[in-house]
C-alpha cells in the first residue's frame, strides 16, 4: 500500500526499547506494530496508541453486515464470537469504524446478551454511530478496559457485494 507524504510526518515506530519512550508514548512491546490500512492511520508522536488485550484473545468479529439493502443505517450489523472455554462478560465494551464515536454495546445488547458464553456469537445492530463503508473500512472491538480485542479489515470488493455478509473468522 502506498501512503501520502504523511507517513514522514507521523512515523514514530519504535524499534528498540527506550524506557523513556515507553512512559511518554505508551509503548507496550517492542518493536511497536501499528496496523494501518490507510495514510488516516496513522499515529504521531503525541497521539494515543491502542492498547492490545493479548488475553481476550479468543473473542473475535465473526461476521458484518458491510452493505444491506433498504435502510442501511438499521440494517448493517457485527457479529462477535466467543471463542475461548469461558463466559466473557461485554459490559462496557465498544466497536469502532475508526472514523465516528465508538458504538457502546450497552446501549445495543440487552442485559441478559451481554454475557457472551463459550461458542456463543452475538449480533450487534444498530450500529449508529458506527458506519459501515461501502468502500472498505476497519472494525475495531476494545473490551471494558479500552483494550482493543480484535481488528478486521474488509476491502471494497467485500463492501460492494449487496447483503452478502463479510465474514473474517479465516484469516492469516
Amino acid at each position: 500500500m502506498e501512503f501520502d507524504n504523511e507517513i514522514y510526518e507521523k512515523n514514530p515506530l519504535l524499534f528498540n526499547e527506550n524506557p523513556e519512550k515507553i512512559e511518554h508514548l505508551h509503548i507496550e512491546q517492542f518493536p511497536e506494530r501499528i496496523e494501518v490500512d490507510a495514510s488516516s492511520e496513522m499515529i504521531a508522536a503525541g497521539e494515543p496508541r491502542d492498547a492490545i488485550a493479548i488475553d481476550n484473545a479468543a473473542i473475535f468479529i465473526a461476521a458484518a453486515m458491510v452493505n444491506p439493502s433498504g435502510d442501511e443505517r438499521q440494517s448493517e450489523w457485527v457479529s462477535i464470537i466467543n471463542l475461548s472455554s469461558k463466559p466473557v462478560n461485554l459490559e462496557d465494551w465498544t466497536l469502532s469504524d475508526t472514523k465516528h464515536e465508538p458504538l457502546q454495546l450497552n446501549s445495543v445488547l440487552k442485559e441478559q446478551q451481554r454475557i457472551l458464553k463459550p461458542g456463543e456469537a452475538v449480533r450487534i445492530q444498530p450500529l449508529n454511530p458506527v458506519m459501515l463503508s461501502n468502500r472498505g473500512g476497519v472494525i475495531s472491538l476494545y473490551d471494558s478496559k479500552k483494550r482493543r480485542v480484535d481488528r478486521v479489515h474488509y476491502t471494497p470488493n467485500e463492501a460492494e457485494r449487496e447483503d452478502f455478509a463479510v465474514r473474517f473468522l479465516r484469516r492469516g
